[in-house]
């Protein structure tokens, strides 16, 4: 929802801001600062948002994070996952076109039907792609996870430990 973005994204953000840059002004619903004599907006959208309704002063946005983009598969059905892959080819890629915007789309791949699996696609050759496993070399990408981390979180997720971890996704 667009207040959990605001709550676990958007505040904790704004509060680095503040500290670091001269703000002119921040809301619940956008933060101006100022850097190098040029000012900055900041909002936090919710994927359902538009960006042709996100501007400061005429433009649009230059760097889009995007962040857990998709909906897991069994909450949403497939009508909405091909909805949501076109309006966001629609509405959030053509930003990057001339070359002005950057979008970072961090997230799991949920279904074959999303947008991180479309990104993921061959033909998307302007999408530069890292998509990291729990594990590289045989050795734990973080310094907390190890054999016994593994095997707890394997536990618990079931078959969704290779979604989540490996970004394997079960047949459906």
């Amino acid at each position: 929802s667009q207040e959990r973005v605001i709550t676990a994204i958007y505040k904790p953000f704004q509060m680095v801001l503040k500290e670091r840059f001269e703000v002119i002004t921040s809301t619940e619903r956008h933060t101006i600062i100022r850097y190098n004599n040029k000012e900055i907006a900041i909002y936090p959208i919710h994927i359902n948002s538009t960006l042709r309704s996100c501007n400061w002063k005429g433009k649009r946005p230059q760097v889009i994070i995007l962040d857990d983009i998709d909906q897991p598969a069994y909450i949403q059905g497939i009508k909405t996952r091909e909805y949501s892959v076109a309006r966001f080819n629609g509405d959030f890629l053509p930003s990057i076109e001339d070359g002005n915007s950057f979008i970072l789309v961090a997230g799991n791949k949920e279904n074959e039907i999303s947008i991180i699996s479309d990104l993921l696609k061959e033909d998307k050759d302007y999408v530069n792609k890292l998509v990291l496993p729990y594990k590289l070399d045989g050795k734990y990408i973080k310094p907390n996870w190890n054999e016994k981390w593994e095997e707890r979180m394997r536990k618990q997720l079931g078959e969704d430990f290779d979604r989540l971890y490996n970004h394997v996704l079960p047949t459906e």
